[in-house]
């Protein structure tokens, strides 16, 4: 965009506008802005341009720009978010929830988000009863829910006292508290030793099926036979 056609946009009283300020050694610096027009009769607002400032990319900025133009536009009247974003930006854009599937009715939109080229339209589907504002504390609510699951089934979580590194004599593995537990050095979980030997009969078997399958495949015959070290003058 132009600089003349963004300010333009800017000044335009059916256009509203935020940016976000950080303060650095009491100086104030703008990070990012948007600027979005909404057309509450045809329930749907357009973003028509946002920016965040090179240096400044990639921290979550962005992010939570999109969270409160969401927020500031959030109301019953207006259901979704519409953009017609640069093909470069279009991965930010689906972080922040937009899709190239437009599922508001066209002639809701049509000739009232203009398009440029180069660019993708995008949309985002509001949701009237959330608060977008609380996304960072609801994702990490999400997290630490899927630890706490993650507990009941793996032991990443538990912490054992550390080995002595300065013993001189050696540590045999069945005492090292968390490998004893999970390669099932424990007596509860050892199995007894015909069972064992019946199941290693098994993989055994299985393993030679296997190898005699391959043994049949006309692409490995170099590997049938070992190299006769006469012909390569290999010493190994």
């Amino acid at each position: 965009m132009s600089s003349a056609y963004v300010t333009r946009l800017l000044f335009d009283p059916n256009h509203e506008s935020f940016i976000v300020v950080k303060t650095t050694l009491g100086e104030y610096e703008v990070v990012d802005g948007c600027c979005y027009r909404s057309f509450l009769e045809r329930r749907f607002t357009e973003i028509a341009f946002l920016a965040v400032w090179g240096t400044q990319q990639v921290r979550g900025y962005g992010a939570r720009l999109m969270d409160y133009n969401k927020e500031r536009v959030n109301q019953p009247r207006l259901t979704h978010v519409l953009t017609c974003t640069d093909n470069n930006a279009v991965p930010y854009f689906a972080k922040q929830g937009f899709n190239t599937e437009i599922s508001l009715p066209q002639h809701r939109w049509h000739s009232y988000v203009k398009a440029y080229d180069g660019v993708t339209l995008m949309e985002c589907v509001l949701l009237s009863q959330f608060n977008y504002l609380n996304v960072p504390m609801l994702l990490k609510a999400q997290k630490m829910g899927v630890v706490e699951n993650l507990k009941q089934v793996s032991a990443s979580h538990i912490v054992h006292p550390g080995l002595d590194g300065c013993s001189k004599k050696g540590i045999c593995v069945r005492d090292i508290a968390g490998l004893r537990h999970q390669a099932g050095f424990e007596r509860h979980q050892r199995r007894n030793s015909e069972q064992e030997r019946a199941e290693k009969h098994v993989h055994h078997a299985h393993l030679q099926r296997v190898l005699e399958e391959l043994k049949k495949h006309e692409c490995v015959w170099p590997f049938l036979c070992p190299v006769d070290t006469e012909d390569t003058g290999a010493n190994d």
